[in-house]
Formats: C-alpha cells, sequence, structure tokens
C-alpha cells in the first residue's frame, strides 16, 4: 500500500488538501501558523483501492524542515510518496525542499494550491507530476491515487476495529498512543492542549488491525473562560472521533478525582459506546490496593452507570505494549458488557426461582444486579436483602448457576460479590 505524505510551508493548504480526501474532517484547517503540530495519518478505502495519506506541520525553514523530515523518517513507513502543496508563490525553500527529497530518489508529486507567479520557471524535472490549480485540480490527482496500480486492494478479509482514547489533558492519552504504536509519533508534555489534531496509526494484532486514535484532552469549559477556536476545534473533532469508533479507552489520572471524571463516564454510557476504563497513574499512588477499593467505591455509589463498566488500574509509562494490546483484544473478542434492562430482567426472573427454594424460610430477593471488570478480572455484584455473611451455600451456588446459564458464561471466570 502506498503511503502519500503532503508537505509544504506553514499556510499553504496542506490540511485543506488532507480534509479534501477524507469524509470527516480530520485535520483541523484555520489560517493561522503552525495548526498543525502532529503527523496526522487517514486511511482511504474505496471499492477496489486503498492507501493512506498525511498531513504534517508546515515549516518555515531549511532547519524547521529536516526535524519534520526526521519524524517522517522515524515512521518507517515503506513506498513513500510525497505530496509537495504550493500556494501564490514558488519561493527558494520550496525549491531546496524539493531537491532534497529528488536527491534522495523519493517520488514526489507538486500540487499548486493556488495560481502561482512565474509558474513557468518553475524546475518541472524535479518532480514525477504536476498538478495545477483549477477546479478539477483535485479531482485528477485523486483519481490517478485511486487507480494506481499499487493500490489496488487484493485481499480485503482483514477485520478493521477503530479504537479512541479519550479524556481529560494530561492524562498520560499520547503517552499511551505512543506505546500502542511502538512509535513517538503524538508530542507529549505536561503542558495542556499538546495534542490538537486527533492522531492515529494502524496496529496490526492477532487477527484485528486496530485503528488507534489519540485524541485533544477534554476540558469543561468555565463560567469565566472562554473556549478558543483552536480548543473549540479540537474538542469538536474527538467527539467525531468518539462517534465513529468501535471502543473507546476513557483515560482517567489516579492522582485526581474529580467530578468531571463521573461527566465523562456519562456522556459515553448515554451515547451507548462501547468503553474501556484506564486509571492511569497507578505507580505514583502509595497505597495502591486502598486507592482500587476507594476509587469503586466512589465510582459505584455516584454514578447510575456503574454497571457494565471495565476497569484497568495501570502505569503507562511501564505497562508494554502486549499487555495494553491483550486489554484490547479481550475486550473486542470476550466482552464483559450487559444490558442494564437485561440484568433487571435476570433479577426478576432469579427471585421467581429463589422464591421456590426458600419456601419455609425467609424470603431472599434481589434488588438489582451489576456487572463489572476490573484489571481484566470479571464481577457480578448481587444487591441483595440479606447480609453477605447471612447468604447461605446453597443460595450463592444455584445464583452462580443461573448467571452461568443467563449469561451463556460456561468457561468465563468470574466473581460474585454481595452487598
Amino acid at each position: 500500500m502506498n503511503n502519500y505524505i503532503i508537505i509544504g510551508r506553514t499556510n499553504v493548504g496542506k490540511s485543506y488538501f488532507f480534509n479534501l480526501f477524507s469524509k470527516d474532517k480530520k485535520t483541523i484547517s484555520i489560517d493561522q501558523a503552525h495548526t498543525t503540530v502532529d503527523i496526522i495519518k487517514q486511511k482511504i478505502i474505496t471499492k477496489d483501492s486503498a492507501f493512506n495519506i498525511y498531513d504534517t506541520p508546515g515549516y518555515d525553514d531549511l532547519k524547521n524542515f529536516n526535524s519534520i523530515f526526521n519524524r517522517i523518517k522515524h515512521l518507517e513507513i515503506n513506498n513513500i510518496n510525497f505530496i509537495y502543496v504550493i500556494k501564490d508563490e514558488y519561493k527558494d525553500l520550496d525549491l531546496q525542499v524539493s531537491k532534497i527529497i529528488h536527491s534522495l530518489k523519493l517520488p514526489v508529486t507538486l500540487y499548486l494550491n493556488s495560481k502561482i507567479k512565474k509558474e513557468e520557471e518553475i524546475v518541472n524535472n524535479i518532480y514525477d507530476f504536476i498538478y495545477r490549480y483549477n477546479e478539477d485540480g483535485f479531482t485528477e490527482i485523486r483519481n490517478n491515487l485511486i487507480h494506481d496500480k499499487n493500490n489496488i486492494i487484493r485481499n480485503n478479509t482483514v477485520v478493521n476495529k477503530s479504537i479512541s482514547i479519550f479524556g481529560k489533558e494530561n492524562t498520560g492519552k499520547s503517552t499511551l498512543f505512543n506505546i500502542l504504536v511502538n512509535k513517538d509519533l503524538a508530542l507529549t508534555h505536561n503542558s495542556l492542549h499538546t495534542t490538537r489534531d486527533a492522531v492515529e496509526w494502524s496496529v496490526s494484532y492477532k487477527n484485528l488491525e486496530l485503528d488507534i486514535i489519540d485524541t485533544a484532552g477534554f476540558i469543561r469549559a468555565k463560567s469565566n473562560r472562554k473556549r478558543g477556536v483552536l480548543e473549540s476545534l479540537s474538542i469538536k473533532q474527538s467527539e467525531q472521533s468518539l462517534y465513529n469508533s468501535d471502543l473507546i479507552i476513557l483515560m482517567l489520572e489516579a492522582t485526581s478525582e474529580s467530578r468531571l471524571d463521573l461527566s465523562l463516564i456519562g456522556k459515553l454510557q448515554k451515547k451507548n459506546k462501547d468503553f474501556m476504563l484506564l486509571v492511569n497513574k497507578i505507580d505514583l499512588v502509595d497505597d495502591q490496593k486502598a486507592f482500587q477499593n476507594r476509587f469503586l467505591k466512589h465510582l459505584s455509589k455516584n454514578h447510575n452507570f456503574f454497571s457494565s463498566l471495565n476497569i484497568y488500574f495501570i502505569s503507562a509509562l511501564s505497562t508494554s505494549q502486549k499487555k495494553i494490546l491483550d486489554l484490547i483484544y479481550n475486550r473486542i473478542i470476550h466482552p464483559f458488557q450487559f444490558k442494564t434492562s437485561y440484568l433487571n430482567k435476570v433479577a426478576i426472573k432469579m427471585n421467581l426461582e429463589l422464591s421456590r427454594i426458600t419456601l419455609h424460610s425467609k424470603s431472599f430477593k434481589i434488588f438489582y444486579i451489576t456487572a463489572f471488570s476490573v484489571n481484566n478480572k470479571n464481577y457480578f455484584k448481587i444487591f441483595t436483602n440479606f447480609k453477605n455473611e447471612s447468604i447461605k451455600p446453597n443460595i450463592r451456588t444455584f445464583i452462580r448457576k443461573m448467571l452461568i446459564a443467563e449469561f451463556n458464561l460456561k468457561g468465563q471466570a468470574f466473581t460474585v460479590l454481595y452487598n
């Protein structure tokens, strides 16, 4: 599969050109220099072809270009083709950069984003193709990429799943993203708004092709603070990524509990999106077991959607790529998640059956059932009118058998807790 990398000086229209290829507006495109800070990837799939296209940060001088070019080389991708975008005028810097790429024997296509002064003076023998600005210019270049024989799909049996990493600012989303894709692709820093665009990369794992997406951090706007244009566009783009995702990783921070954490959980539950909860920076907590118990109690008391949460406590800096990919894989292939309405139906059915076996004793009643996962271990929590220590073994055995039968859990490990 070919990889087409869009390059050019700042504010020449690279992001606008990139967005023309995609149905979703993936890159923020405004008239402001250095809006794009990451390398953004989009897989373009048509009926018979597929290729990747990349948006990159702009540069103002040769030193800046070399820095960006080194980031591109670090991606270690094959079949690179450069698309050089120019607007208004062809400068000496454009010629220098084009000659560098040409000298490396890498294909480079010139796309003129507007009518260029002294167009005839452009050195034609540097470029493999030149597309001049007109109403059919983009159509022509897109059609050529789609019909390129190297982009024709020969095997379309791979199962694709889109995974978005979502959460507040500075919870370690970009660090986790870089670990998952095994590249320093997303910029990481402890300042706000380091990530602006949704950064995407594909990872093959077992029988899945996972499109991992790092999104901009979510901040609730305070009454005395207005969001800037970039921040608003970043958040809007993050929400679009969530809408298109098969699974969402919600990142929370172990050292910072807030109402916004609960709000984000509720936001995803109300959208009926599949998600798993990663509580990051657990290594910074002194008594981890006590914290985990306190955190789970905090969720169960303050959140109506505690049921069906899949929760993992991690340190992104010290957790291996394989371990996190295993969590994602198991969450996709063997989800321990059930609708509240179905859990309620099972509780009613259990009460009916239990009334028969407890006919000559105090009536045992189940109020409701929750189901959740913590660190890849599955739990049912059953709320009853009996204290835990008063529940007889035969009742416990009967409930476990019913759970296995009703939720098709034969051979699957789980623990039953009583409240």
